[in-house]
């Protein structure tokens, strides 16, 4: 089964979308970056993908933008030198 199409939105619509799916962090704007703990990246809000949606491929969601990485809100963090070391030692 092939991974769903992702959506293209307006700048304004994409921030919509993530202020209101990720009901773990607050978005300011698109610049705004995350760590995601599956793949170790740091991502933007303008990298994140939405999925899903209108057009019957099932609720609207996003996922991190990284190839092969399907993580969701709940596994990314605001990427301080905290959360960073924390994740470092826990993966050591």
């Amino acid at each position: 089964m092939s991974p769903p199409d992702t959506i293209t939105l307006s700048d304004a619509d994409k921030l919509e979308v993530l202020q209101r799916l990720d009901q773990f962090r607050k978005w300011n704007s698109l610049d705004d970056k995350r760590y995601c703990f599956w793949c170790s990246k740091i991502i933007t809000g303008y990298e994140i993908k939405v999925i899903g949606g209108t057009r019957g491929t099932g609720p609207l969601r996003i996922s991190c933008p990284t190839k092969g990485c399907q993580s969701i809100p709940m596994d990314w963090a605001l990427p301080t030198d905290e959360a960073l070391s924390k994740h470092r030692g826990l993966i050591a």
